[in-house]
């Protein structure tokens, strides 16, 4: 939701010309900021905020700084955040596959087939219409 809100500010500034983006930034950038803050400092995940409205502005030929906002204070190229970790998502992965049923299993390999081109005749869109749970 947070990158919606960040759009949503976007569009904001490049359209309705507000008098004072930087007061709005202000009094809403914990929420512009909250899906970043889970994984960075404070300062970080206002910094990815803006390179993220930065990449919105850009769309339409506008810098954060001609709107009255802040340049984040580490370049776009070298931020590197990992949102998770892979081998304890592997594992996780690994212990779900264990648990599907021969039906569940069957879809799941056509599925990750197709993503991985092992089926070339697949049309890679799949509708799976089946009930939830046990």
């Amino acid at each position: 939701m947070p990158a919606k809100l960040r759009q949503l500010f976007s569009f904001i500034c490049v359209f309705c010309n507000p008098t004072s983006p930087l007061e709005l930034w202000e009094e809403f950038k914990s929420y512009l900021c909250e899906d970043f803050v889970l994984h960075t400092s404070v300062q970080q995940s206002a910094n990815l905020a803006l390179h993220n409205i930065a990449d919105h502005l850009h769309v339409h030929n506008m810098t954060l700084t001609s709107i009255g906002l802040p340049e984040p204070a580490t370049s776009h190229t070298y931020v590197n955040i990992d949102f998770c970790d892979l081998g304890t998502e592997r594992k996780e992965g690994e212990r779900l596959m264990a648990m599907l049923n021969p039906e569940q299993r069957t879809i799941f390999d056509a599925v990750m087939n197709a993503i991985r081109g092992v089926d070339e005749a697949s049309t890679k869109t799949f509708s799976v219409n089946a009930f939830a749970g046990l």
